[in-house]
């Protein structure tokens, strides 16, 4: 199993599931982390993360920076 990376950060959940719906239609499947964690946090400090396989790393940021769905 491949390990995970974050290629993307966002101050709300629904950003994040928005970029990853997106990576879905191009094939590459993610996961968003802490989206709870964002949601029902009293700080700005705590981003759900936008995660992929590592080998999917490189290609899932360059497409969310064309669309500029990274902040």
């Amino acid at each position: 199993m491949s390990q995970l990376q974050t290629v993307a950060t966002y101050p709300q959940a629904f950003l994040a599931h928005a970029a990853r719906n997106y990576l879905a239609e191009q094939g590459i499947r993610s996961f968003v982390a802490d989206e709870f964690t964002t949601d029902q946090s009293w700080s700005n400090y705590i981003e759900a993360k936008l995660q992929v396989a590592a080998e999917d790393a490189e290609r899932a940021a360059s497409l969310l920076a064309a669309v500029q769905l990274t902040p």
